[in-house]
């Protein structure tokens, strides 16, 4: 096994375009980390440059400690899974999954048993005689990630390994990665724009965004103290409602909402223009009167029933914020609110109003999308620095 390091790491293409800008980033021994990202933010590119697929315009690709710029991809001892499975289309299963340890020249009897071994561990014995066109899309993935198992590498990457599987077979293939990895414990740089993966998946997961890295974190973390308002919108589903606000003295009103509220315990030395985050978990009908509180107010617009729980669009009296950037652009619209399933019958038309404890806000500034609250500051200046404590 190896750790793997982005030191200052620059990606510029021929035509000017920067990928990525100046990458800090360590995977430790043994690390399951996730780069996640709208389309578009680098993260695809840096998992090339750890391939060799890809030149480093500036800085340092380490794997175990080495320099590898100058290695020849062939010679870096990791193993790739790409989206598209790349399998050998007139070979068999069994074939496919040999083929690294032929061209190592192991024995006949030396594949045959790696072969067995990692077939009965991938669910795949049964399949060993057919070829890629005979297979699933699950089961064509299983043996992408057999032939990349198979040869013991000292790293895996894997390229948005699971998105050209429907839902139901991400979530099973989900589960037999984790549990890969439980198993071998190999280092693991994963690449997906599917923050439910991200989520899931990762012990450590890195937010991208125009090339940069925004945070470093576990998926708690990222969810509970966002380093800024884009983070906080590309981390949970439905995502962060971001709601203009200002904060005058200690009181913080919601524009288009009569009522404020004193958030002096909370944040008491911000002020000006914000941008208020709530989670549409965090959203209570009715809820603890006892606990300090803002409300939002507006019409029902969308009612998503999904049994144990429901899906509330609201046309909010405060507007939405949107973030201008990647898949996120020109983001805005409704306030969301996630309910417990049978909480009460609502319809489109309905007025309705939402409490939000104070406890569960997350304050932005306007203009550059910081979080404000200290504890999420403190964490953020530690997300993205230059040691473990930074994200590293």
């Amino acid at each position: 096994m190896a750790s793997i390091r982005f030191e200052n790491v620059t990606k510029r293409f021929d035509d000017g375009t920067v990928a990525v800008k100046q990458l800090r980033l360590d995977v430790p021994d043994g690390e399951f980390m996730i780069l996640v990202g709208p389309s578009g933010c680098g993260k695809t590119t840096a998992l090339r440059m750890v391939a060799g697929l890809e030149d480093v315009s500036e800085g340092e690709v380490m794997l175990d400690g080495q320099i590898v710029n100058e290695v020849d991809p062939g010679r870096r001892d990791i193993a790739m899974v790409f989206q598209n499975y790349a399998l050998f289309p007139h070979m068999s299963v069994r074939d496919n999954m040999s083929f690294p340890l032929k061209m190592r020249g192991k024995s006949k009897r030396e594949i045959a048993s790696s072969v067995d071994e990692v077939a009965t561990m991938l669910g795949l014995s049964e399949l060993l005689s057919r070829k890629p066109s005979q297979l699933s899309g699950g089961q064509r993935q299983r043996v992408a990630m057999g032939r990349a198992i198979i040869r013991h590498p000292a790293a895996f990457l894997m390229d948005e390994p699971l998105s050209n599987l429907d839902a139901k077979l991400r979530t099973q293939m989900r589960g037999e990665l984790a549990r890969m990895h439980q198993r071998l414990g190999v280092t693991t740089l994963y690449v997906t724009h599917d923050q439910t993966e991200a989520m899931t998946l990762g012990s450590q997961v890195a937010v991208m965004r125009d090339g940069l890295v925004q945070q470093v974190g576990t998926p708690q973390d990222l969810y509970r103290s966002p380093r800024n308002a884009f983070v906080a919108r590309f981390i949970g589903s439905p995502p962060m409602n971001l709601l203009r606000g200002s904060l005058s003295g200690s009181r913080l009103r919601l524009e288009g909402e009569p009522e404020g509220a004193d958030v002096s315990r909370h944040w008491p030395q911000a002020g000006g223009e914000v941008l208020v985050g709530i989670r549409p978990e965090a959203c209570e009908i009715g809820g603890d009167d006892s606990r300090e509180a803002i409300t939002i107010s507006g019409e029902v617009d969308v009612v998503e029933d999904l049994g144990a729980e429901t899906i509330v669009y609201v046309r909010s009296a405060a507007p939405v914020a949107g973030i201008e950037s990647g898949e996120e652009k020109g983001v805005s619209g409704g306030f969301a609110a996630r309910l417990a399933g049978g909480a009460r019958s609502m319809s489109p038309g309905e007025r309705i109003r939402f409490r939000v404890a104070l406890d569960d806000l997350h304050l932005f500034d306007a203009a550059g999308g910081e979080a404000l609250s200290p504890d999420q500051r403190s964490l953020a200046t530690t997300a993205v620095g230059g040691d473990r404590e930074a994200g590293r």
